[in-house]
């Protein structure tokens, strides 16, 4: 076990294999806080280079706190109003819906693929 020293206190040095199984321990299961806090309770005991921009960058890429931090002005399933095409697939409109009861042929999901001008689709299967 690596220790740094710094005034009076003694932190674990965490090697860059660790450093996302802490992040993962004082981000993802201690409530999603943000960086500020996560990096306050990590550097309580531990120690690794460039430990505020990997916090940072964890968060960042947590899928959980993107789907929290949603605008509140954006309501889900209101439709839009979308510009008036004058070419055939200049304005493209993809979904996806999935998962499905399995097809004959394995497929559990598809994509569906528009444009607008003569509002036909092209639908794909997926597995």
């Amino acid at each position: 076990l690596v220790y740094r020293k710094e005034s009076d206190q003694v932190k674990f040095v965490v090697s860059n294999g660790m450093v996302h199984k802490v992040l993962h321990v004082y981000h993802d299961e201690f409530a999603h806080c943000g960086t500020e806090k996560t990096f306050q309770d990590v550097s309580a005991n531990y120690w690794f280079p460039s430990m505020r921009s990997k916090i940072k960058s964890c968060i960042e890429d947590c899928l959980t706190c993107l789907m929290a931090s949603v605008s509140s002005n954006w309501k889900e399933g209101e439709l839009q109003t979308t510009p008036t095409a004058k070419n055939p697939f200049q304005i493209m409109h993809t979904d996806h819906f999935g998962p499905l009861p399995e097809s004959r042929e394995g497929n559990t999901s598809y994509s569906l693929l528009t444009h607008i001008l003569i509002d036909q689709g092209l639908l794909d299967f997926s597995r």
